[in-house]
């Protein structure tokens, strides 16, 4: 009993409250470091939302900005860091990247002025610096600034005072270039080749500019197109993504991913009649791809084809999708496969939709949201727990672990017990902790909890609000939800 209730304790622990703006910083970075830019963007922004005076969730969210190709979202998270930090170094180098990138050379020169100034001695920021001065037509400042970065270690600033700072005039130079550029013209291949590659290293810009290069050069290359509407989903232009994938079609009517990839713009859109063609040709070309089939399920569930919908996802359970699972449970009912698992209907009116979920040998976790909510800015949030092996808890003791941790974040927290029974089968609690102010975050929440002891687990699930408490009629309309929640077996299990 007691590696039960230690267990409960420290799953509890991190999962019942809110993190630190800190915590989501330092998440981030972890997710940053690892090239998860998806994650780290959300995690970024949820430690500016905790904290909007984090200097350097801006800037580290301004750099994921960078990586994506969303040149204005991070010229404007470098300006707040600036605006935060003056003396802000890198926000200022940074900035003045995206300056040149967009050649606006007199914004960028004023932005590495100011790192030079805070750091004499910033190698890069003097090599970049020289590179405007030569673009700007100020030969003699460029040199200056090369020669000083490649005295503090720039190797890069050796070849750019090769090129700008020889014998060789400009006008020289720009023809050495163009000749070398005409001894050598690249395939459309080895442009394709050239842009998968940097796609891979998330170079966005680098690989859009590639797969165009090769379209310029063969305008039949199917896997050019479908590569670069990749890339312009992931930068966030879909029409030019859809017109992209479109062209691959029409070169190759037998392309699985384009068609699978157009589909996605289509959910994505709310045009799920228009996504339902494209997916079908997906399964017709290759009836086990089990993406399209979860996908396809999902759409014909939006199409209230709920017969479709679950053939769909047991198809895709088979084939070994794993979020098949949960959309499984989720559209044709809450029952595991097998096992012991606890059952609650969330009504479908009020749009519930699983926004993140874990499982591990000791535990499994979902939240959820409503009406597309994220969970930096929920306003109602569920929660189901499922302690795997923890059993015999007594339900006094499940609501004491779950008030005291409250406590740890939010020392004002009030618990109000309202009803339980230990007498039947599997013994059950239902209780509110009611917080009025994080000691972290100042903000407010209100939680009502039903905890249930199963034969092979202990189920802890919430409802959340974020309001000092929860109105009578709210707080009823709960109760009466978490009572209809019920133990069940798969395969005969019990």
């Amino acid at each position: 009993m007691k590696t039960a209730t230690t267990l409960l304790f420290l799953i509890v622990a991190l999962n019942t409250f809110g993190q630190s703006a800190q915590e989501y910083l330092d998440a981030a970075r972890e997710k940053h470091n690892v090239k998860d830019y998806k994650g780290a963007l959300k995690d970024y922004g949820k430690a500016i939302k905790s904290d909007p005076g984090l200097a350097n969730a801006y800037y580290n969210r301004g750099t994921v900005q960078l990586v994506n190709g969303a040149l204005e979202d991070a010229l404007a998270d470098f300006g707040k860091a600036i605006s935060l930090d003056k003396a802000f170094t890198h926000a200022h180098y940074s900035r003045a990247t995206v300056y040149v990138t967009q050649e606006n050379y007199e914004a960028s020169l004023s932005d590495l002025n100011k790192a030079i100034e805070i750091n004499e001695n910033y190698p890069h920021a003097l090599t970049l610096r020289g590179q405007v001065h030569y673009a700007l037509k100020d030969k003699e400042a460029c040199c200056m600034d090369l020669e000083k970065a490649k005295k503090t270690g720039d190797p890069d600033a050796g070849t750019y005072f090769t090129k700008y700072c020889g014998d060789k005039t400009p006008a020289e130079i720009e023809i050495e270039l163009k000749t070398t550029v005409d001894a050598y013209k690249p395939t459309g291949e080895e442009f394709l080749e050239a842009g998968v590659k940097k796609h891979k290293n998330k170079d966005y810009q680098g690989a859009l500019e590639a797969y165009t290069r090769a379209i310029k050069i063969d305008d039949k290359l199917a896997d050019a197109y479908y590569n670069r509407g990749v890339v312009r989903l992931a930068t966030s232009d879909l029409n030019g993504s859809l017109k992209d994938f479109n062209k691959t079609i029409e070169i190759d009517n037998t392309f699985i991913q384009a068609y699978y990839s157009r589909a996605t713009i289509y959910v994505s859109q709310n045009k799920f009649a228009e996504s339902l063609p494209d997916l079908n040709k997906v399964v017709e070309l290759n009836e086990a791809f089990p993406s399209a089939l979860t996908l396809r399920g999902q759409i014909h569930f939006a199409l209230e084809d709920k017969i479709s919908c679950c053939a769909d996802l047991t198809r895709a359970k088979e084939l070994g999708d794993p979020s098949a699972d949960k959309h499984f449970s989720k559209y044709c009912g809450n029952e595991q496969q097998s096992g012991e698992s606890l059952s609650l209907h969330w009504p479908e009116e009020e749009n519930w939709k699983i926004a993140e979920s874990q499982e591990n040998n000791q535990m499994m976790m979902i939240e959820l949201l409503r009406n597309d909510e994220e969970l930096y800015n929920w306003t109602e949030m569920g929660n189901m727990q499922s302690i795997k092996g923890a059993t015999g808890i007594p339900m006094d003791r499940a609501m004491a672990l779950i008030y005291d941790e409250a406590k740890q974040a939010c020392p004002k927290a009030k618990l109000t017990f309202i009803e339980k029974d230990e007498s039947i089968e599997f013994p059950w609690v239902l209780f509110t902790v009611e917080c009025p102010m994080y000691k972290d975050t100042k903000a407010i929440e209100s939680q009502l909890w039903y905890i249930v002891q199963g034969k092979t687990s202990l189920y802890t699930n919430f409802r959340a609000i974020k309001k000092a408490s929860i109105p009578q009629a709210t707080q009823d309309k709960w109760i009466r939800f978490f009572k209809g929640g019920k133990i069940v077996y798969m395969d005969g299990e019990k």
